[in-house]
């Protein structure tokens, strides 16, 4: 079976100098069957050199089920490399 739905996000970047970014992401679910769902979405970039990004991300998320409440977090360190 499948669920329609409707969503809305909002979300901000901020560039500084291209040494360091960052991202901002909030979205709101609301699906037929009267679930809901939040997203929360951030990173922070630093570029360490020409080669190297190290990159901080957290993800949030929170979900009504069946009036049944799940919630999930994960961070993430990350280093990138470029050549």
């Amino acid at each position: 079976k499948q669920i329609s739905g409707l969503g809305s996000s909002a979300g901000f970047v901020i560039d500084k100098y291209s040494f360091m970014n960052t991202n901002v992401e909030l979205t709101k679910r609301w699906y037929e069957t009267g679930d809901e769902q939040w997203l929360l979405k951030a990173s922070q970039n630093f570029r360490l050199s020409k080669k190297f990004q190290l990159k901080l991300k957290y993800n949030y998320k929170e979900r009504y089920l069946f009036n049944k409440e799940q919630k999930e977090q994960t961070f993430k360190i990350l280093l990138n490399s470029y050549f």
